[in-house]
């Protein structure tokens, strides 16, 4: 299907091209989709969610986005002490 974990994954990948490649917007985009379906699979207290959200905070910082970044960051650790 179109909004499973697999896909999810696959997209972070995808994302993590981009990120790469500089192309910090379309990366973002990516991940954002890949957060969603996570969020729709696992709910928002998930392993999948923090992975996600780490990727998702250092495009932000690579995108000299730091508060953003740092917003997304602490919500990933607050997730993996869980």
């Amino acid at each position: 299907g179109e909004d499973t974990p697999d896909v999810a994954q696959t997209l972070l990948n995808l994302g993590m091209i981009k990120f790469h490649q500089n192309n910090f917007m379309e990366a973002h985009e990516i991940f954002k989709q890949a957060f969603e379906i996570y969020k729709t699979a696992h709910g928002e207290d998930h392993k999948d969610i923090a992975q996600t959200l780490q990727l998702m905070g250092m495009n932000m910082r690579s995108n000299r986005q730091p508060a953003e970044a740092e917003k997304l960051l602490e919500k990933a650790y607050s997730l993996c002490k869980k």
